[in-house]
């Protein structure tokens, strides 16, 4: 709700990059087109987030709020694998804090509530891929695997400038090693944590 409540008047105006993208999107719905693996107006902005915006700007108006929605929708969907990560670490109270907070953060929320992709890719998959990850660090399952696989993917598709992402599986393949792996060898040499 956050998220998408009055996407047209917050944040006010129009940021320069979300002209830019909206500009390239409502092109798409005039009829013309881009290389779907191709990049947009700017070298480094996918065609495929601008692809997706076209969608959203025709089904909820070319207006500031269509141009918003998609971002607001992309950042309500990583919240459920914030809640599901905390709560698989840390348990149920930390979970809806985490969640809470996370909601509510003005960094989070401002972002996932403009119309550009630069940091709402970031703001969603980083999420995502986390929660596959450490989950198939503790199940060994490769369904957990191929999820984040694909999802570290996606969003590498959708923003070519989160190369940040592909850090992702190694920090986490760290902890992982680290907190679940040598979880027995820490408790028996500090009993006490």
């Amino acid at each position: 709700f956050a998220r998408l409540y009055r996407l047209d008047t917050f944040p006010f105006g129009a940021e320069q990059d979300e002209g830019l993208f909206a500009s390239e999107a409502l092109r798409l719905l005039a009829g013309e087109r881009l290389h779907l693996f191709g990049t947009s107006w700017y070298f480094d902005h996918t065609a495929v987030y601008t692809y997706l915006q076209a969608l959203s700007m025709s089904l909820f108006g070319r207006n500031t709020a269509g141009m918003r929605v998609l971002s607001g929708v992309m950042g309500s969907f990583s919240l459920p694998f914030i809640y599901l990560l905390a709560r698989r670490m840390f348990g149920r109270t930390a979970a809806l804090l985490t969640l809470i907070f996370v909601t509510f953060a003005p960094f989070d929320l401002i972002f996932t509530r403009m119309g550009i992709h630069d940091m709402v890719v970031m703001l969603t998959y980083i999420p995502i891929v986390v929660y596959f990850l450490y989950s198939a660090l503790v199940s060994r399952r490769a369904s957990d695997y191929a999820a984040a696989g694909l999802f570290l993917g996606i969003g590498l598709w959708m923003d070519y400038n989160n190369k940040i992402m592909v850090l992702i599986p190694i920090v986490v393949g760290m902890l992982g090693y680290v907190f679940v792996i040598k979880w027995q060898y820490w408790k028996s040499e500090y009993p006490k944590i």
